[in-house]
């Protein structure tokens, strides 16, 4: 069931690869990589193409902190709840 609710990073993708879609690859670059490698979809793009492009290379990278905080809280979560049934059954026993 936490494997349901626990986020995860896509497995499926090689850490060389770079894909201007998947939020993880686009995260690792940095900005100016990231509209490079943008621009050299179509040179004729225009400014609110890159505006997009900008704006795509921010949210990502919110999106990647988000999706690793998220699951240290899980984690932390996880363990407090077990521990607190640890310590209500020691107590249950006494």
């Amino acid at each position: 069931m936490l494997a349901v609710i626990k986020p995860r990073f896509e497995k499926n993708y090689k850490h060389e690869e770079s894909s201007l879609i998947y939020f993880e690859h686009i995260a690792r670059m940095t900005k100016d990589e990231f509209l490079n490698c943008w621009n050299k979809l179509d040179e004729s793009q225009n400014s609110l193409e890159l505006h997009y492009a900008e704006q795509i290379h921010v949210v990502s990278k919110i999106l990647k902190k988000k999706l690793e905080r998220t699951d240290l809280a899980i984690v932390v979560f996880c363990v407090s709840l077990c521990s607190f049934f640890i310590f209500l059954i020691i107590d249950s026993i006494k």
